[in-house]
């Protein structure tokens, strides 16, 4: 239907918009402000997908581990949703259409929490600088493309970036 077309037109560009306001293209405070309140329609929180408790223990920082589990989410929405449609077909709770409503409904939970996910892994790829070196914004702790950094970035945040992103 009409509505359903557009709906979907809508949330793309919402999610386009979103995406564009990752990078630091030296916006106007007029664009930021629109950004804000456009990420508050676009990104679904971290905490409502991924609980503190599983983000907040161990040695490895936070960051680091959101990135990980934010990138795996998409896996895991596949594989609840396909286990919890195949109980609801076993105990003849859903109807043998199982297939099509098992794939729209990860289609509607994977475009709810692909923003979140693409703006966990563009993350770990702004930097600022500081005196000559760079430091990771979301963690100013960590400076950029060294140790830890890299090995995150290169091998979980860019395959991400790559698999989910494109």
């Amino acid at each position: 239907s009409n509505f359903s077309i557009n709906t979907k037109i809508l949330i793309n560009h919402v999610q386009f918009l979103m995406l564009a306001s990752f990078f630091d293209f030296g916006w106007s405070s007029g664009f930021n402000s629109f950004f804000q309140v456009i990420s508050n329609f676009s990104l679904v929180d971290d905490n409502l997908w991924i609980p503190p408790c599983m983000v907040n223990n161990g040695s490895t920082k936070r960051i680091y581990r959101t990135v990980a589990l934010s990138s795996l989410s998409p896996i895991f929405l596949i594989i609840i949703s396909s286990t919890a449609w195949k109980i609801g077909q076993s105990a003849k709770i859903v109807s043998s259409q199982t297939k099509a409503l098992n794939t729209t409904m990860v289609s509607i939970l994977l475009t709810l929490v692909y923003p979140s996910i693409l703006e966990s892994s563009f993350a770990m790829f702004r930097c600022v600088s500081i005196d000559g070196t760079s430091f990771l914004r979301a963690d100013m702790s960590i400076e950029c493309w060294v140790g830890d950094h890299s090995f995150w970035t290169l091998f979980v945040a860019l395959p991400s970036v790559i698999v989910w992103g494109v």
